[in-house]
């Protein structure tokens, strides 16, 4: 449905985004992760038409929409600010757009009041200045303003980032439900990697203006392209050449002890399991219990290394307990 062609764009001398090329399918969920000014926003704003870009093609629906006026592409935006009218109430802010297109006033009641009702905006609400609302309040005000236009493309850019962590897992569900239930293609933009793992159908990992990696949250974490990619999504540890020598000596798979290697804290147990292949004699040097997870540090090898792993009843290992490490081979990433 939407279609970067070797998009490239220019802030004067510096190329924020070079020969981009990537593909979003109709009903997606689809977000652009990656550290500040790594170019997601700029991409993001092109398709909204903020931006022109200095070369390439950005196509809706097999259409080039590079020279087409902003009012005309038919795509919602939800900015991290809300810039929600502060002059009007929260009816007059989500009625501006449908007058803008003219429609008769019975139908916008109609249309305001129906996706208040989807947004968990009460009526009473709908009477208050925006000024009066929590930031959660106002946050569904501005994702409500924009999908009453009935968009097929809706973006989000940070959309949750100034809200308090609890209210941000809440109103992610919602949007997830949201999104889902009306159907509307959505491109998000997070440097949050929890946010993008559990809302997208895919995820583009950028990195200074190109993108490191495409897939499903499965694939991003599990089986990460890069380096890059592989550091950047979750808590992740760094084995070096006292374990990767270690491990060698176990493991038919050889790793390389002039690189670096990686393994997710998962991939690691102080219990044999299924595709645990690898045995490591460790110490214990911290134990974090946070109730049904405990989270460790080990030396092994003369190095440290991080496991979490599921509490098992009051059984927690202590610092300078001497304990075997069990580790999935699969899970070791080398570049």
């Amino acid at each position: 449905m939407i279609e970067y062609r070797n998009v490239q764009i220019n802030y004067g001398n510096f190329t924020a985004i070079e020969k981009l090329s990537l593909t979003i399918e109709e009903g997606e969920f689809f977000t652009f992760l990656g550290p500040s000014g790594c170019g997601k926003t700029t991409l993001l704003r092109s398709l909204v038409g903020f931006i022109s870009p200095a070369s390439g093609e950005i196509l809706v629906d097999g259409k080039v929409i590079n020279n087409e006026p902003v009012e005309k592409r038919g795509i919602g935006i939800v900015f991290q600010s809300y810039a929600l009218f502060p002059s009007m109430n929260v009816f007059e802010n989500l009625a501006f757009g449908l007058r803008v297109k003219k429609l008769p006033e019975a139908e916008i009641r109609r249309q305001v009041y129906r996706i208040a009702g989807k947004v968990a905006i009460s009526e009473d609400q709908l009477s208050r200045n925006v000024s009066e609302l929590s930031g959660g309040q106002q946050q569904r005000v501005a994702l409500a303003r924009a999908i009453v236009l009935e968009p097929r493309i809706l973006c989000l850019d940070e959309p949750l980032s100034n809200l308090d962590a609890k209210l941000r897992v809440d109103l992610r569900g919602e949007l997830k439900r949201l999104q889902k239930e009306l159907g509307i293609t959505t491109l998000y933009v997070t440097h949050d990697q929890e946010e993008a793992l559990t809302l997208s159908d895919r995820i583009a990992v950028f990195n200074h203006g190109t993108i490191e990696q495409v897939g499903t949250p499965y694939e991003i974490y599990s089986h990460s392209a890069t380096e890059f990619v592989c550091d950047f999504i979750g808590d992740i540890n760094r084995l070096g050449p006292g374990i990767l020598a270690a491990i060698n000596a176990k493991e038919k798979r050889r790793f390389d002890t002039g690189r670096e290697a990686f393994i997710r804290l998962e991939g690691i147990e102080t219990h044999p399991g299924e595709h645990l292949d690898i045995l490591l004699e460790a110490k214990v040097l911290e134990a974090e219990y946070y109730g049904a997870l405990t989270k460790y540090t080990f030396e092994a090898a003369g190095e440290k290394i991080k496991s979490i792993e599921k509490s098992r009843g009051t059984t927690v290992c202590k610092a300078g307990d001497k304990v075997p490490l069990y580790l999935d081979s699969r899970a070791i990433m080398q570049f």
